[in-house]
């Protein structure tokens, strides 16, 4: 043992007691989310759902169709709207768009679309945004369109919404 090595003492206390309560660690409740894939489109029209599950399984916040989500209830949502365009030789933008198709009329929602400018290959994209609604209910499509000659794919599309609050 070498005698010329330097010394510590610990000088601190260790705290003990009781621990008080823990706070939320994350989500409150895996509830009322509903999530969907659509199909690779390669031509104009609306998208078509091909896989989805809604938590929980049996709600009455979402219904889902072929084409459409349908939000039956008014309040705060989270929404994330991703994919991937992708193409060549169109000498016009290429478009992917998230509508509320409700009542007639088409809105896209602020800040949920993409496009993909003429000349260009391929854009990935992914959105999130929280939209207070209030009028339920209110129906969701996902819209492809482009125009010129062209070959554009619409693929990698999900949709995944989260209700936040009433």
């Amino acid at each position: 043992m070498n005698n010329d090595a330097p010394e510590y003492k610990l000088n601190f206390v260790l705290p003990c007691g009781v621990t008080g309560p823990t706070g939320p660690t994350g989500p409150v409740d895996a509830q009322d989310i509903c999530f969907a894939s659509y199909a690779e489109a390669r031509s104009r029209g609306y998208l078509n759902i091909q896989n989805s599950f809604l938590l929980p399984k049996q709600n009455d916040t979402y219904t889902l169709g072929a084409q459409e989500i349908t939000i039956q209830k008014n309040g705060i949502y989270e929404i994330t709207f991703c994919g991937i365009l992708e193409g060549t030789g169109t000498d016009q933008d290429a478009r992917l768009l998230l509508i509320d198709s409700e009542n007639g009329s088409a809105t896209t929602l602020p800040d949920m679309s993409d496009r993909l400018p003429a000349g260009s290959s391929i854009s990935h994209f992914s959105e999130t945004s929280l939209y207070e609604i209030k009028l339920a209910p209110r129906k969701l499509i996902v819209q492809f369109g482009y125009f010129g000659n062209g070959s554009i794919i619409a693929s990698a599309v999900n949709v995944i919404i989260k209700r936040l609050s009433d």
